[in-house]
């Protein structure tokens, strides 16, 4: 397939011992891989996300919401407590402007992973999200807060691969094992993390001085559809907490506008019941003193 001027193939991944990796991911919800991908590639992939990366990465720092994301990490201790600060490069922008990461997400990987964790995976809508994107740490303190994902996806599975582009850093990525044990593994260049979402409580140590590492983070689901109203409202919320309001497309804004009319329309209906002095009055007849 030729898109942009470019050989479009997936004969990008080296050899990989499937059974292994799928009992070592079977006992602890995670494997690492090294040397996941052909070199070649992902010199070229680097090559065109460092001419470009500062057009399009928008920086995400700790918010409100992923503060309170927190709250669901069972096993961190005070000391362990890290806030998410790093840059993001969105799936919409993949989607626009880095078209091999786009194609790749959707044909060339979903196989390995299906294996690899032991059921069938299917990629899921990038635009408008983080499950198609870059991070990038660059600056002092950059970190991902401990947490555990949820499944928004009718309840069905859902699993992260991680492939790491580039790194001179000595970040490491952190989990909590099938013994409840903290466990810390540092993550070579071009090596590959896949995990369990809502199994696995995960975290990145702060970046120090000088450091940088470039992460393409890819999401696969064992159900490509979010149908459940309530999980798409906090899919949506999740990512306002890393995207602002680039998690919302038209339709959403849309429907965000009518729901806001129509608040205001019945605040205006029934202002009598929200205002205090007719609250008073009324338990004053009553008989209630106030």
């Amino acid at each position: 397939m030729i898109r942009n001027n470019y050989l479009i193939m997936c004969d990008i991944l080296n050899k990989i011992n499937i059974e292994e990796n799928n009992s070592k991911f079977a006992l602890d919800k995670i494997v690492y891989i090294k040397n996941f991908i052909k070199d070649d590639v992902r010199l070229k992939l680097l090559k065109k996300i460092n001419e470009t990366e500062d057009n399009y990465k928008q920086e995400n720092t700790n918010s409100l919401l992923s503060t309170f994301g927190q709250l669901n990490a069972k096993n961190n201790t005070k000391d362990d407590t890290i806030f998410k600060k790093h840059s993001v490069i969105t799936g919409s922008d993949i989607q626009k402007y880095y078209p091999d990461l786009h194609y790749y997400y959707h044909n060339c990987f979903a196989d390995t992973v299906s294996k690899i964790v032991g059921k069938k995976v299917y990629p899921v809508n990038e635009r408008n999200s983080t499950n198609n994107s870059l991070f990038i740490y660059e600056k002092k303190g950059d970190s991902l807060r401990w947490h555990t994902d949820g499944s928004l996806f009718n309840g069905k599975k859902v699993y992260t691969l991680l492939i790491y582009l580039y790194n001179s850093s000595t970040q490491n990525l952190c989990y909590i094992d099938h013994d409840n044990q903290k466990k810390c593994l540092f993550t070579d260049e071009n090596s590959s993390v896949i995990l369990e979402h809502f199994t696995l409580e995960h975290a990145v140590t702060p970046l120090q001085d000088n450091e940088k590492k470039i992460l393409w983070t890819m999401t696969y689901a064992e159900d490509m559809n979010i149908d459940n109203p309530i999980s798409y409202i906090i899919d949506k919320v999740k990512n306002y907490s890393y995207l602002g309001f680039g998690a919302f497309n038209s339709m959403d804004i849309t429907y965000l506008t009518i729901l806001f009319i129509i608040i205001i329309y019945i605040l205006y209906i029934y202002r009598k019941i929200f205002d205090f002095k007719y609250i008073k009055k009324m338990l004053k007849m009553l008989k209630i003193k106030v």
